[in-house]
């Protein structure tokens, strides 16, 4: 598994952040009912259930293949409504994209399934 630069998992997460579910950009905290999230930006800030309001897939069509994976995250705050969270964990080629894809999905079932289900 290639990890890359900035879109590594961080060292330690924020104080009081013990993530359950972690990738390289996002981390959910089920006990404690926290989303911790990095942007395209290197922006990260954690943020409560509640204040998450929709997501969705994001990708560059390349052919059959989707590269430049992200889940664009809308959130409730007016300073920084939306978070693009960058699933680039494996290098962009015909292989690479095809598991940031799978984990992009991954993510969208997991944050879909924590949010309206717990």
């Amino acid at each position: 598994m290639m990890l890359r630069g900035k879109d590594s998992a961080p060292k330690s997460y924020p104080e009081g952040f013990t993530p359950t579910y972690a990738h390289d950009n996002i981390a959910i905290d089920v006990p404690n009912g926290k989303l911790w999230l990095r942007d395209q930006s290197g922006y990260s800030t954690v943020l409560n259930k509640g204040d998450v309001l929709r997501w969705s897939e994001a990708y560059v069509a390349y052919g059959v293949h989707h590269t430049r994976n992200r889940l664009e995250v809308n959130v409730r705050d007016l300073g920084r409504p939306k978070f693009e969270v960058p699933f680039r964990r494996h290098i962009e080629t015909k292989w690479g994209a095809k598991k940031n894809y799978a984990e992009l999905q991954e993510w969208h079932s997991r944050l879909t399934a924590w949010v309206n289900n717990t």
